[in-house]
């Protein structure tokens, strides 16, 4: 047995010396491990987020368990960045630790699963010197069976499915990935991110084609997407009101979503293919949009076309005197662009290059990721969630119960 996981079964195991009934007759167990002794023992030995965990006792991780057909010592994959097999007790381990239900644990091994997709490139998510980090949507009956939070607050603590299932990654990463700020990790100030973040998107309200159909699951799946992005922006606009346009809409946030993208977004690597962007769109804003004949994909060209900074400024930002075209990794081979390849075009030849020209801050329309969430109020503001690119995709997965 992995001696990692023999520490942790030793530390938690079940002691049960005193059995009596309580002051309403009914049978309690007095005595289980003592959670302050597990929590600083699994602090010292680097296997927390730092935050307090529930021990993972034999009972509780046979409970996680029995939610999967999966069997305990079925390899999920190699978990980053030490690369260490994980197996679907490891993960019922941490699922445990992170505070999840029992009924959570299909959609926290559909994540794990996603996580270790190499299309997502996890590694380089969690270990990049960007403020980065791999958020979950939500979609699908599982929002509703598990009460999910894609409303007031999505974004915050008070909600025990989104807070423990989003955690769980991160506990992965670092109990059994090896995982160290400074060490493993070059993240030098990290995110809030870091913690984990999972939303659910608000199918019912919009009108909106929901973001796993868009992906080519049936509406009646259940289903997880990760993607990697940076901290979200508030995109502040008019409040969303009867009289309110799209076009009004979209063309007021316009600008900082250009701004975002471009301030948040890694230097060398903005627009490069593959990278995606989250567009949180507040619930009464997709019910106009709706009603107005405006799908998903209308949004997204519309943002293309006029999320859009002059080209002077992105060369502004990106260079400077002494700095390469290029840098280039020897070692993973690897040709990191200073400017972005649609915009180079130009630039390398000054009597082509109109410095005042507007550039979209994405290669492709089909960049932008856009999911609905937050208060079904008039005064819920968007977010956008700046994507950074290390040859990654978002990942999605059926959750299978």
């Amino acid at each position: 047995m992995d001696m990692k996981l023999q520490s942790r079964r030793i530390l938690a195991q079940e002691t049960i010396e005193d059995v009596q009934p309580d002051k309403d007759g009914q049978i309690t167990l007095v005595s289980e491990p003592d959670a302050e002794r597990v929590f600083e023992e699994f602090v010292r030995r680097g296997w927390t987020d730092g935050l307090p965990i529930i021990p993972p006792t034999e009972r509780r991780v046979r409970r996680m368990l029995e939610h999967t057909r999966r069997a305990p010592d079925e390899v999920l994959g190699k978990m980053p960045p030490v690369d260490v097999d994980i197996t679907a007790e490891l993960v019922a381990i941490n699922a445990v630790m992170a505070g999840c239900a029992p009924e959570y644990f299909p959609l926290v091994l559909a994540a794990v699963d996603a996580a270790l997709d190499p299309k997502l490139n996890f590694r380089q998510a969690i270990t990049t010197t960007f403020t980065s980090w791999p958020v979950m949507i939500v979609n699908g009956p599982i929002v509703r069976e598990l009460s999910l939070n894609h409303g007031w607050g999505v974004l915050g603590s008070g909600f025990r499915p989104n807070a423990t299932i989003g955690r769980v990654l991160t506990l992965c990463a670092t109990s059994v990935g090896g995982l160290r700020p400074g060490l493993s990790e070059n993240k030098g100030t990290s995110t809030p991110l870091r913690y984990g973040l999972c939303i659910a998107e608000d199918e019912e309200a919009s009108g909106l084609t929901p973001l796993h159909v868009e992906r080519g699951f049936d509406p009646d799946d259940s289903v997880v997407t990760l993607m990697e992005v940076a901290n979200p922006v508030t995109l502040a606009y008019p409040k969303v009101t009867h009289s309110a346009t799209p076009v009004g809409w979209l063309g007021a946030i316009a600008r900082s979503v250009a701004e975002a993208i471009l301030a948040e977004s890694a230097g060398p690597e903005i627009g490069r293919e593959g990278t995606k962007h989250l567009f949180m769109v507040p619930p009464l804003m997709a019910q106009k949009l709706a009603k107005d004949g405006w799908m998903k994909d209308d949004v997204r060209h519309f943002l293309y076309e006029n999320a859009r900074m002059p080209r002077a400024e992105i060369h502004r930002r990106r260079t400077h005197p002494g700095m390469p075209q290029d840098f280039i990794d020897e070692e993973l081979r690897i040709r990191y662009e200073t400017v972005p390849r649609w915009v180079r075009a130009q630039m390398m030849e000054p009597e082509h290059t109109v410095l005042n020209e507007l550039v979209p801050m994405m290669r492709e329309p089909e960049d932008l990721i856009i999911v609905v969430a937050g208060a079904r109020v008039v005064n819920c503001m968007g977010q956008i969630f700046p994507g950074h690119d290390h040859f990654q995709q978002a990942v999605s997965r059926k959750v299978e119960i």
